[in-house]
């Protein structure tokens, strides 16, 4: 069996740089892990996308190639989900960090 994959997304206004010290841990230990910045935030140039379901979509291209463990964060966390149902045969689990089933989202 491959080391896990793993891919980490940050919640609004945040970018990659929240998960620092868990991206470095899972590496050191074998694991594929990208938390990339999401359009509008960190480096990723252009305006922030508008709504889940098209940072889902814009997400799922940079999943890696085997099944991933998608972390969300926030907002991240309702990408997560969101990716998950577009993407089922694409990702082996989904971890939702600091989630609600109702939250306001930073701007």
């Amino acid at each position: 069996m491959s080391d896990p994959s793993v891919v980490f997304v940050h919640g609004a206004g945040a970018d990659h740089t929240v998960w620092r010290f868990q991206t470095r841990w899972l590496a050191n230990r074998g694991c594929s892990v990208t938390a990339p910045d999401l359009p509008g935030h960190g480096s990723e140039p252009g305006p922030a996308l508008e709504s889940v379901e098209e940072i889902a979509d814009w997400l799922a291209p940079r999943l890696a190639g085997g099944p991933v463990v998608v972390v969300g964060h926030s907002m991240g966390a309702f990408v997560a989900i969101e990716t998950a149902v577009r993407n089922p045969d694409r990702l082996s689990g989904v971890v939702l960090v600091g989630a609600a089933p109702r939250m306001a989202v930073n701007p």
